[in-house]
């Protein structure tokens, strides 16, 4: 499978930027958004039958992903780029529960 232009423009992008340049483009609202959108258009080009139950599970996951990061000391996670409203409501949890952890 051969790779778009943007794709390669990207790839050309991350092989030459430092880690901070990179960290800043990857949580970026619009290669959020681009990641979203391809995922999105890859799943309608599928065969796979219940493409709705799908996609929530791929914005269920994405959420989950973004909550693990409180655990890693990212405390200030920002709720904008979660996919579902329940995640709004678990932030403060997860932020608690790693609070309560004794490492």
């Amino acid at each position: 499978m051969s790779m778009t232009a943007t794709e390669q423009s990207l790839g050309t992008f991350i092989m030459t930027q430092p880690p901070t340049a990179i960290r800043q483009l990857l949580s970026s609202s619009s290669i959020i958004a681009w990641i979203d959108r391809k995922a999105l258009a890859d799943l309608k080009a599928s065969n796979i039958r219940d493409k709705e139950r799908v996609w929530l599970l791929y914005t269920i996951l994405k959420d989950a992903d973004a909550l693990d990061r409180v655990r890693f000391g990212m405390r200030a996670v920002d709720p904008k780029y979660f996919r579902n409203e329940i995640t709004h409501k678990l932030l403060p949890t997860a932020q608690s529960c790693v609070g309560q952890l004794k490492l």
